[in-house]
């Protein structure tokens, strides 16, 4: 992530870092057989979306 941040734009790689919360909550999920609960989802719901909007290709 440190190479992509020297290379690229901050702006469009930062809402990046918030899919580690995305990453972590599903290797609970499946290595400790943790729950997720519905804000969980929804959380994660959110998070899919802003870094969609947020990191998406902008053609200028």
């Amino acid at each position: 992530m440190i190479i992509a941040f020297r290379f690229g734009e901050l702006s469009k790689l930062h809402p990046f870092l918030s899919v580690g919360y995305i990453l972590s909550t599903f290797f609970g999920y499946f290595f400790l057989q943790e729950e997720i609960g519905l804000m969980s989802l929804t959380g994660i719901a959110f998070i899919m979306v802003g870094v969609t909007l947020i990191g998406g290709d902008s053609s200028k």
